[in-house]
């Protein structure tokens, strides 16, 4: 259900996009993988070991696998070019990056923070903060209006 509604109702997702999804080789990446595949959509998955990008490439079918473990993962990861739709099951670093690889019109899902299960309480509140101030600034260009008094 997370990850249907995740693709359809946030995202909505459409035939020829492209998806990237991180933590891609959990429960719920797997089945948004599976999801985008069957949506038409061409489907990049970000896991954890080489096992795994095969698993996702060679079992569920996605177009490409990158093991984010790899010494070159920030150069490796242009190869998806730039994507439509990112389901975020990590968060973090990886939502950093993520957020420089958006299409014009891009939708993310935000899903889970695996990657900040063991931060503490005030260093998730500094991130959610910073990416929250990176996204304004570069992605959301505000209107300045000028007021007159009488």
């Amino acid at each position: 259900m997370t990850a249907y509604f995740g693709l359809k109702d946030i995202c909505k997702l459409k035939a020829g996009e492209t998806l990237v999804v991180s933590g891609a080789a959990g429960s719920v990446g797997a089945i948004a993988c599976q999801l985008g595949k069957a949506m038409g959509a061409k489907v990049y998955g970000i896991a954890g070991s080489d096992d795994k990008c095969e698993w996702l490439e060679k079992e569920l079918g996605v177009d490409k696998a990158i093991n984010y473990k790899s010494a070159t993962y920030q150069e490796d990861i242009k190869v998806f070019g730039y994507y439509d739709c990112f389901f975020d099951n990590v968060g973090g670093e990886m939502l950093d990056l993520m957020l420089t690889r958006m299409n014009v019109g891009a939708r993310i899902a935000l899903c889970g923070a695996i990657s900040q299960y063991s931060q503490s309480f005030r260093f998730l509140m500094f991130t959610a903060v910073a990416n929250l101030s990176f996204f304004m600034k570069t992605l959301v260009k505000p209107k300045v209006c000028a007021t007159t008094s009488a």
